[in-house]
């Protein structure tokens, strides 16, 4: 007599299955989400360059530190530099009180740079003590670069921007040791006090400022043997004091010219 088999019973545990794989679904996808959240830089970077160089040509890399692709746009891959105004790059409350300052500055340049910028600090403060300047002539490295600053009253007479007969061999002093530092970028700023002029040469102080500031960037041209493609002038007129122009002594130190030789970070940078 044949057996009679007995109905298959109904695994009741099935759906684990596919829980299990729900669950090994969601675990792929949060690792996928992760490692997408986690890129590396220097590997994503290396992607993107890749792909500049594959839509725009072969990139190359400028002088002034951007990254320039085939098609001749730049990409600045530079900090922005936050510069300040003033003789030492301060503003006008906290000016400085040693009219002879010493130190590298807070840009990171080059060390070649650096010695260059401290050897021709040493240098003028040199020739500061000689001539017993302390009081009419400052030098300073900045963050910007070394800065040299004149009082006007050294180089011209008042209302006049013309260079005067008697600092003559103290221009022809200065401009020497400027040499070794003549391929930087150099900047020449003029600056007045709030005392308004108005003469049929000079209608404001911007052009008072101006003038002097061209008049001492052409001086240093010939006897620096500077570029003239890296030397420019400027004039702020009373706008970017050392000091509160409210005594005639701070009027007095807010009179002045500054030759500003710019590191090579901050070649590239119109205003700083």
């Amino acid at each position: 007599m044949k057996k009679i088999e007995e109905p298959e019973k109904e695994n009741g545990e099935r759906w684990l299955l596919t829980y299990s794989d729900l669950i090994t679904l969601l675990l792929v996808f949060f690792i996928i989400l992760y490692s997408i959240s986690s890129v590396d830089k220097d590997k994503f970077e290396t992607v993107i360059a890749s792909l500049r160089t594959t839509f725009n040509g072969e990139a190359k890399t400028s002088i002034n530190g951007s990254a320039s692709t085939g098609n001749g746009s730049d990409i600045d891959i530079r900090p922005n530099p936050s510069g300040s105004d003033g003789l030492n790059g301060s503003s006008s409350a906290s000016p400085s009180s040693s009219p002879t300052a010493t130190g590298t500055g807070n840009g990171t340049g080059n060390t070649n740079e650096t010695e260059e910028m401290n050897k021709v600090l040493s240098d003028i403060s040199k020739l500061i003590a000689e001539y017993n300047l302390q009081n009419d002539l400052n030098v300073v490295i900045e963050k910007r670069g070394l800065i040299v600053s004149i009082k006007s009253q050294v180089l011209f007479e008042s209302g006049v921007a013309q260079i005067n007969n008697q600092s003559m061999d103290l221009m022809d002093r200065i401009s020497k040791l400027f040499k070794p530092l003549a391929s930087h970028q150099i900047r020449v700023e003029g600056h007045t006090d709030n005392v308004p002029i108005h003469t049929s040469a000079f209608p404001s102080n911007w052009e008072l400022s101006s003038a002097r500031a061209t008049n001492v960037l052409q001086y240093l041209i010939p006897h620096a043997n500077l570029d003239p493609s890296k030397v420019s002038a400027v004039g702020y007129g009373e706008f970017r004091p050392n000091f509160p122009n409210d005594s005639s002594v701070n009027r007095s130190k807010n009179r002045r010219v500054d030759i500003v030789i710019v590191k090579e970070e901050y070649s590239t940078v119109d205003d700083f």
